[in-house]
């Protein structure tokens, strides 16, 4: 097998024709049973076959077929000459290891450390918290409280720690409503503070959700409710006021 795969080493697996070698073709094929036509089809997405001490794997760049799985993985451990692969799917992964002995019922696959992150739930989680933190508006502590809770499973946390920075958030934009100079017929300044109130509670509740989403699934619609709401109350702050009353 090492034979085959060594001089593939460093190029584009579907370049080098690394699926259409009959010795990785018998052994993947019965592996993955039904699941092998589009395991290949996401594998070829791969840009290079590397190298991590005795695992030869690769890893996706996307996928193809985002309804069957996110992300695809292989790899070949030349110590024991067994392979496996990787599939994500709506931020679970799924295993399909060789069997080192007849007698084995189960297989741990060893993983390189860049499918690492990826072969199981918790793992996934923490990865996809720790990139939802790092882009959301808070501060270092409270980025760090996320990824401790992903860690730990007390994400609620990191949650309080988001309300209480959106409370005070809510209480300084009252002050700032308040102030704004009266201007001629758009939103009087309690309809004004009212519609941002709404809008930054909207925020703390996509926060939150985000701190204590379960999948991918969760984090992204979580994600795109926290986008709209945000714009929603750039555009309010925008928004000139006025302090007539508008008739009923």
């Amino acid at each position: 097998m090492m034979t085959v795969i060594k001089p593939m080493i460093g190029l584009d697996p579907s370049k080098a024709g690394f699926f259409e070698q009959p010795v990785i073709q018998e052994r993947l094929k019965p592996l993955l049973g039904p699941f092998y036509d589009d395991t290949i089809t996401i594998l070829k997405t791969a840009e290079k076959i590397q190298q991590e001490g005795p695992l030869v794997y690769m890893l996706s760049k996307d996928s193809p077929l985002p309804q069957v799985a996110e992300k695809a993985g292989l790899v070949y451990n030349t110590d024991t000459n067994q392979l496996a692969v990787l599939l994500v799917s709506g931020g679970n992964p799924q295993i399909f290891a060789e069997k080192l002995t007849k007698e084995a019922t189960e297989q741990v696959p060893v993983w390189p450390k860049e499918l690492e992150p990826f072969t199981s739930v918790d793992k996934l989680k923490r990865k996809a918290v720790s990139a939802v933190a790092s882009q959301l508006p808070v501060d270092d502590r409270t980025k760090s409280l996320m990824e401790s809770a992903a860690n730990d499973g007390v994400k609620q946390t990191a949650a309080q720690e988001i309300a209480n920075q959106q409370e005070t958030a809510t209480k300084q934009m009252v002050e700032d409503v308040k102030a704004t100079t009266p201007v001629a017929n758009v939103l009087t300044a309690n309809e004004k503070l009212q519609k941002m109130q709404n809008a930054q509670q909207r925020i703390q509740a996509s926060q939150q959700k985000l701190a204590t989403a379960k999948s991918a699934k969760d984090l992204k619609q979580a994600q795109q409710e926290l986008d709209a709401a945000k714009a929603e109350l750039k555009a309010l702050q925008q928004t000139p006021t006025t302090t007539e009353q508008k008739p009923h």
